[in-house]
């Protein structure tokens, strides 16, 4: 029974060429996460220090600590969050003023500068020091005119101070 219902789904997908076009994108996805996963396994175990990156499918240069963990590897490869590039894609338009809550490295601030453009403005907040800094650098590398960074958090008027821990790289576990 099970062999049967196999060989019908495989038979499926050759009648629907869209559907092995499917498979072979999902394949090929999963394979670029596991080589991203050891790729940033890899570099924290080494404790690689940070430089520049070409970032090609963001068109853009970041300098990012690589050592920190697997969502820096995504960025540096540009598969960091692809549905938010795109919906930012979307909605932004030159001219826009953007208010960029919780800049981390920069990677959206550079994408929303492009997209606002000359005429736009993007004010980025990031509490976080070590990311400040990061962020700062990237914004430099790109020579964003139209960005204007702010090492400052934004919480409800309740909060009167936000601590860090000074040897997190998480700017998430790190408050």
């Amino acid at each position: 029974m099970a062999t049967g219902n196999l060989a019908g789904k495989i038979l499926r997908r050759f009648i629907a060429p869209g559907l092995l076009a499917k498979d072979v994108r999902r394949l090929v996805i999963d394979l670029r996460t596991d080589v991203i996963r050891l790729y940033a396994a890899y570099h924290q175990k080494r404790k690689t220090p940070g430089r520049v990156f070409r970032i090609r499918r963001r068109n853009c240069r970041m300098w990012l600590p690589i050592s920190y963990g697997e969502t820096v590897a995504q960025r540096r490869f540009g598969t960091y969050e692809p549905w938010t590039f795109d919906t930012l894609d979307r909605i932004v338009r030159p001219g826009f003023i953007v208010v960029e809550l919780g800049t981390c490295d920069g990677a959206f601030t550079i994408h929303l500068s492009r997209l606002v453009g000359p005429t736009g403005r993007v004010y980025g907040f990031e509490p976080f020091p070590k990311y400040f800094e990061i962020a700062e650098r990237n914004v430099s590398l790109n020579a964003l005119g139209n960005v204007r960074l702010l090492n400052q958090a934004v919480t409800s008027s309740a909060i009167s101070s936000v601590e860090f821990s000074v040897e997190s790289i998480s700017p998430y576990s790190g408050v």
